[in-house]
């Protein structure tokens, strides 16, 4: 696509949104949508015997010793994100939406929570914030990250709307500019940038690494990996999740259909997997057959990837 080209994520398409909220600062309409999603491992079973039953036509089961056998109903315990975002945005702004590889990866942290459990993370390329505040329900402390005003600021609110830094300074979300091309971590006096307490928790603590929707550019996709080889090559050992969707194109360059960017990135895991300087990097394309607590399509053309290193002598 063209930097100038509009596009529309498939999870608006059929999103239930607010759009009565007043119009932003840029040209985009911001509309509110809410996530709900269900936690099976917080079920509630139905187990009391209610006498205005008795009556019914419903026939009562007894075991072997005469025993009534209560029924059970299960009941699925819901919960809601409320994120604000933009809906058709140009390429360069696509990161005020919501994309299906951001509900992937929060499916995956819900399943696997234990593994995930008072963890310090980073997400890159953070967006309006879905995936950080959904972390930050296991997690100890992650830092969202991204670039521009408009999404970083964008990112605040939703964390505000959702309550996420009511528990206290050190748990929660903290939003921070990380602007990819550079090698250095912003330090000034703006909002967003990073403390000397900051750096240090990153250096020190941060052991997971989350990214989602961000593999659609080459020169980005350069730029993420230049990224992560700089940030993971520093102990503590990290591990990083990527989720990433194969988007269908007909290239002139091959006529035929293809998948440049997906392409360019596996190229680009190949390569890490590679490198020879003190760290071993391994890499997986995790099953996406866990189930599914957010209400969206998984296609077969979301993976999910997960890279990790191990410091060699």
């Amino acid at each position: 696509m063209e930097p100038d080209e509009v596009c529309l994520s498939d999870v608006h398409v059929y999103a239930d949104i607010n759009v009565d909220i007043p119009q932003s600062d840029n040209e985009y309409k911001v509309t509110r949508t809410i996530f709900v999603y269900d936690d099976p491992k917080a079920i509630t079973h139905c187990t009391e015997h209610n006498e205005e039953e008795e009556n019914t036509d419903e026939q009562i089961e007894t075991d072997e010793d005469g025993d009534l056998i209560l029924s059970r109903k299960d009941t699925k315990t819901e919960y809601s994100i409320v994120i604000e975002h933009a809906m058709a945005t140009r390429l360069r702004d696509v990161g005020l939406q919501v994309w299906s590889g951001a509900l992937l990866l929060c499916d995956y942290i819900l399943h696997h929570r234990q593994a995930f459990s008072d963890c310090c993370a980073l997400e890159l390329g953070g967006g309006v914030g879905l995936v950080s505040i959904v972390m930050a329900k296991v997690a100890q402390h992650i830092f969202c990250t991204d670039i521009g005003e408009n999404v970083l600021t964008t990112c605040e609110h939703n964390v505000e709307l959702n309550k996420v830094n009511e528990m206290g300074q050190e748990s929660g979300v903290a939003i921070r500019e990380l602007d990819w091309s550079k090698g250095n971590l912003l330090q000034d006096s703006s909002k967003f940038s990073w403390s000397t307490s900051d750096v240090k928790h990153l250096n020190e603590k941060t052991t997971v690494m989350l990214a989602a929707d961000v593999i659609y550019d080459n020169s980005l996709t350069d730029a993420l990996f230049n990224t992560v080889k700089r940030l993971m090559s520093q102990p503590p050992a990290k591990t990083l999740y990527i989720a990433v969707e194969k988007r269908l194109n007909f290239t002139l360059t091959d006529l035929e259909v293809a998948c440049p960017a997906y392409t360019h990135f596996i190229q680009q895991v190949a390569a890490l997997t590679q490198e020879t300087s003190g760290v071993r990097y391994t890499s997986e394309a995790i099953p996406i057959d866990f189930p599914q607590y957010f209400h969206y399509t998984r296609t077969k053309y979301l993976e999910l990837w997960k890279i990790q290193a191990e410091f060699v002598s």
